[in-house]
């Protein structure tokens, strides 16, 4: 099997988010929930802001200390509520167990917002690919409420 130029993809990814997200009707957003601060969080989630910008998205970080709590508990409600949030995702640093920390009722929260526990993202801030899908996630969740 021939190993993919994830560059040329992420390009390619990138290109498809720009015509579609100037299409829609609505300007794509995308809620970034991060667990734990630290440089490759920052770094992220700048890169990630630039490149929506870019493609006429609109992100908005969060940040959260790890094991989530009630912080992430009283969150979720709030952005469930927002027009302008379409899909989010949670990113957990390299390394960061969070099996066990999740509770019930931010389980059910995440999995309203298509998170599941076993798709819960390690944070890979040079992954040029993971960001640009990222956002085609943001824009294919905005087109569906048009």
């Amino acid at each position: 099997m021939a190993e993919i130029d994830r560059n040329a993809a992420a390009r390619e990814v990138l290109s498809w988010v720009r015509g579609e997200a100037g299409r829609l009707e609505v300007r794509p957003g995308l809620a970034l929930l991060l667990v734990e601060d630290g440089w490759d969080s920052r770094a992220f989630s700048a890169q990630l802001e630039r490149e929506g910008e870019e493609c006429g998205i609109y992100c908005e970080a969060y940040t959260f200390p790890a094991p989530l709590r009630e912080e992430a508990e009283e969150l979720l409600p709030l952005l469930e509520t927002r027009g302008d949030l379409h899909w989010a995702v949670l990113l957990r640093r390299d390394g960061l167990d969070l099996s066990g920390h999740l509770s019930a009722s931010l389980l059910e929260r995440l999995e309203g917002w298509g998170i599941l526990p076993e798709t819960i993202a390690r944070l890979t801030p040079e992954e040029a690919l993971f960001r640009a899908l990222l956002l085609a996630g943001a824009v294919e969740r905005a087109g569906q409420g048009d």
